[in-house]
């Protein structure tokens, strides 16, 4: 585990040996249907870029898995959980990501430390989801 990098030797996606897991979660000041409908549009998924995404499953409001393929090859994978936050104003998204890494370990240590890490990545789109969302509340 240095820096963090919690690697998952038994990913759930069994072509895969070995993914880095990105966990993140972030309240965002929007109904959780807004907020769910922002997730819907596939690119703004967390990691979506490089590949077709496809939605592996969907639980309508509550949460939305995804992987990102290219080709035949399966670079990442992942899922978003909503809930209300309590007073139900605000929702919570909660981000599970994993993938693998160029590099393996050591290149996600590396990506980690100069700044250009999926985990940096992951933390920015959903810092990015919540200005975008909380934004739209002055424009309305």
């Amino acid at each position: 585990k240095p820096l963090g990098i919690r690697v998952n030797r038994r990913p759930a996606e069994t072509a895969l040996v070995e993914t880095v897991v990105v966990k993140e979660a972030i309240t965002i000041a929007r109904p959780r249907d807004e907020v769910y409908a922002f997730w819907q549009r596939r690119e703004n998924l967390p990691l979506s870029a490089d590949g077709e995404i496809e939605i592996t499953h969907e639980a309508v409001g509550e949460e939305l898995g995804w992987r990102v393929v290219r080709g035949e090859k399966l670079l990442r994978f992942g899922s978003l959980s909503l809930r209300d936050a309590p007073g139900g104003q605000h929702t919570i998204v909660a981000a599970h990501v994993e993938y693998v890494p160029i590099g393996g370990s050591l290149g996600a240590a590396l990506a980690f430390v100069t700044g250009r890490s999926p985990q940096h990545a992951v933390i920015e789109c959903l810092r990015r989801a919540r200005t975008l969302l909380e934004n739209s509340v002055s424009s309305t």
